[in-house]
């Protein structure tokens, strides 16, 4: 813990040595706890925002540091709010459990998190939580007649937008998407390479794959969900598997060693690891720029 406490040392690199070691460790100290808390504010580079938040997940956090922590779901964006869920995957105080769910229901990142990640947490609940935490499983069950309608709406009411400003917020902190993509040999691979995406998608795909990802998994980033016999929720690409573990790729950017020992179930998932919920943090305007900015990739 000696880089992790160092006041000279880097900002990422001290939340790195915090995540290498939660797993082994005992509870998280306060100090460090606070330095991951820090680490996820919505202002932080995306890529520290991921780090911190799976580092929470794993860490062994105590009833006092649930409760420091459930209020910052409340403005937890799709990228890091799948994480930070997991970290209440436990038995949970009425108090922790209640805020939780008032965070989640005001959470930008709701509509990003899969059904089954939720349920993972609400197992656990009681009363008085249990009931709105239902409410917010409904609020995540979208009617594909509900989703044609507003695919409908969104063409209709999205300008042409500027690939100028779209890059910007491609690469900007409020969308992030080049924490998973890569674009003008700039970004992440977690994800599909996004550099020739505009001569092979038309206009509405680009808005589909946005606004609902899950929608149409890209060839070769299949998703996966796991089931621990612990009752833990995994969603990922599986990046590589041992006679003794399967390791997923999550969309938090973070490598999860599973043993095999532990899985319970392991099936083909109809959830993307992208997150869903861009078109609910981003202005109409944005949303136009950004598409403008996907239908100007067409490589060199």
């Amino acid at each position: 813990m000696t880089i992790a406490r160092s006041p000279v040392a880097a900002w990422q690199l001290r939340v790195s040595a915090v995540s290498a070691v939660v797993r082994l460790e005992g509870p998280l100290p306060d100090d460090l706890f606070e330095l991951l808390l820090e680490s996820c504010r919505g202002d932080s580079m995306p890529a520290d925002r991921l780090l911190g938040a799976e580092a929470l997940s794993a860490a062994r956090l105590t009833e006092s540091q649930l409760g420091r922590l459930a209020p910052r779901l409340a403005t937890a964006g799709p990228l890091e709010v799948r994480a930070l869920v997991r970290a209440f995957a436990r038995p949970l105080s009425p108090d922790v459990a209640t805020s939780l769910i008032e965070a989640l229901g005001a959470s930008p990142g709701l509509a990003g998190l899969p059904g089954a990640e939720l349920r993972a947490v609400t197992a656990h609940l009681t009363e008085p939580a249990r009931g709105p935490a239902e409410e917010l499983l409904d609020r995540l069950q979208v009617a594909p007649g509900e989703k044609a309608e507003r695919m409908q709406n969104l063409q209709e009411t999205l300008g042409e937008g500027d690939a100028g400003r779209g890059r910007v917020i491609f690469f900007g902190k409020k969308a992030s998407c080049y924490a998973c993509h890569r674009a003008d040999d700039q970004g992440s691979m977690l994800g599909p390479d996004l550099s020739r995406i505009g001569q092979v998608r038309t206009r509405r795909d680009l808005l589909e794959a946005t606004v609902y990802p899950s929608a149409t998994l890209a060839r070769g980033y299949e998703s996966y969900t796991l089931h621990t016999s612990s009752g833990k929720v995994f969603n990922g690409l599986i990046a590589r598997q041992t006679i003794d573990a399967v390791y997923l790729r999550t969309a938090e950017r973070a490598e999860i060693r599973v043993p095999r020992d532990d899985i319970e179930e392991l099936l083909p998932g109809t959830v993307s690891v992208m997150p869903q919920g861009l078109d609910k943090i981003l202005e109409p305007r944005e949303m136009s720029d950004l598409l403008a900015y996907l239908e100007s990739l067409r490589g060199s």
